[in-house]
């Protein structure tokens, strides 16, 4: 079973993958794993920093290390590297997990979408109105989106609807 999250950074995307792999026992692979080691071994930064909730920015910088990981993430799709790189990575991550359903929380371009639809997975896009804008929207191209999940005000309305989504796939599975 693997399933790929899509949506503009802060929709919930790292919050549903910690949610599927705490509760239902997924695999979480990050497609921005290259971009997160260099950022930590090449200015210090731990994970904790990395994530969403983490304001403080670095003073060399004038941003904080999420908004750093997220504009190394838009430059390396703007420019010549080629797009399926990242997912060419993933790849192995993947087979690593083993017998383990797979999340994805950071699908952003369309050879990481195929990549996930390759290997029989779905797109699952998160859509979060109330969320701030914390960068671009990932170039993943709506016809390759198949759930569109609207993340609501409370958590247990986005938790109840991944339960729904773990059946399902879980069901697919079993019937394939």
């Amino acid at each position: 079973m693997l399933i790929g999250l899509t949506g503009r950074p802060g929709a919930g995307q790292d919050d549903a993958a910690d949610y599927l792999s705490k509760v239902h026992g997924f695999a979480v692979v990050r497609l921005d794993a290259p971009l997160r080691r260099m950022l930590q071994a090449g200015l210090g930064i731990t994970p904790q920093q990395l994530t969403i909730g983490q304001h403080d920015k670095l003073p060399a910088f004038g941003r904080s290390p999420f908004e750093l990981l997220h504009s190394l993430r838009w430059a390396w799709v703007r420019t010549a590297v080629h797009d399926d790189t990242l997912a060419a990575m993933a790849r192995d991550a993947i087979n690593e997990a083993g017998p383990h359903p797979v999340v994805i929380p950071d699908i952003f371009t369309p050879a990481e979408a195929a990549l996930v639809h390759e290997l029989d997975g779905r797109i699952v896009r998160l859509v979060n109105r109330a969320a701030q804008c914390r960068g671009p929207e990932p170039v993943v191209p709506e016809r390759d989106f198949d759930q569109t999940i609207e993340v609501p005000p409370q958590p247990f309305g986005l938790f109840d609807q991944l339960d729904a989504l773990a059946a399902e796939e879980a069901w697919i599975g079993a019937l394939s």
